[in-house]
């Protein structure tokens, strides 16, 4: 039996690696060695991060975060399968297009450049890291409310509070403006090189409830692939809220038809 390959998983904005923990036990149930480094200046607890935020974490923007999983993926002796959700999507499809990874999974992603993005519940979801960002207080932590909002929403309250006690950390503003202004000319941070390195294969995610990354929108990025030789599938799954990665009952669906899907 061949061996299989290391999974790399790179979390997305407001939350850290322990986001993972459930998928992460699932594909080690099924022979897969797993990570999930944390973002830079986000190696620490919830209850570190909510008490003591790391000073550089405003410093942290896109460039930053990609380089730092390019320094990490540079150190595996074995290429990893490249799994993100969210902000994390988005680097997992910078990643590939650097020739990064045997395969790249982008979850519910953020929008690359020239992806449509002003949809009123993106505006809505997103208004803690760019009001953070307008107030030049670099790092923020998102309210209870807003976590309800823009990862969470239709989900039971109590599962929403666990939720958000136990994963919700402070973050970077810097992500979200670059976003916001991506595709205002000169501005690279979101840039994907749609088809370059055919042979890296990728899956990309939509949720039919996400606020946050909304279906159409990851969809408009999926179709940035479709002029070019990459394999590039496309998967939606009903009910699905940006919590996508550790919903109850869709994260094992998620992570089944991800395994299905490198095992092909």
């Amino acid at each position: 039996m061949s061996q299989k390959p290391p999974i790399l998983f790179i979390h997305g904005a407001i939350i850290g690696p322990d986001s993972w923990n459930e998928m992460r036990a699932s594909f080690e149930a099924s022979g897969y060695p797993t990570s999930a480094p944390a973002w830079p200046h986000k190696d620490m607890s919830v209850r570190e991060s909510r008490e003591h935020p790391d000073k550089d974490l405003a410093k942290v923007g896109l460039e930053e975060i990609v380089a730092h999983y390019e320094s990490i993926i540079k150190s595996m002796p074995i290429k990893p399968v490249l799994v993100g959700h969210s902000f994390g999507g988005l680097v997992v499809q910078i990643l590939r297009s650097r020739g990064y990874g045997s395969a790249a999974v982008a979850i519910d992603s953020a929008p690359a450049k020239g992806v449509f993005s002003f949809y009123p519940s993106v505006v809505k979801g997103t208004q803690a890291g760019l009001r953070a960002w307008v107030l030049r207080k670099g790092v923020f932590l998102m309210t209870f409310e807003e976590f309800q909002y823009a990862f969470v929403n239709g989900l039971p309250e109590s599962f929403q509070r666990a939720a958000y006690d136990a994963q919700v950390m402070y973050e970077t503003a810097r992500p979200f403006f670059q976003a916001a202004i991506k595709d205002f000319p000169g501005q690279n941070a979101c840039k994907v090189d749609f088809g370059a390195h055919p042979e890296i294969p990728l899956l990309m995610t939509g949720g039919t409830h996400d606020h946050l990354c909304p279906e159409k929108m990851t969809h408009a990025n999926w179709e940035k692939y479709s002029a070019t030789t990459v394999r590039a599938d496309y998967k939606v799954f009903d009910g699905a809220t940006h919590w996508i990665m550790a919903q109850p009952e869709t994260s094992t669906e998620v992570a089944a038809y991800i395994k299905d899907w490198l095992e092909v």
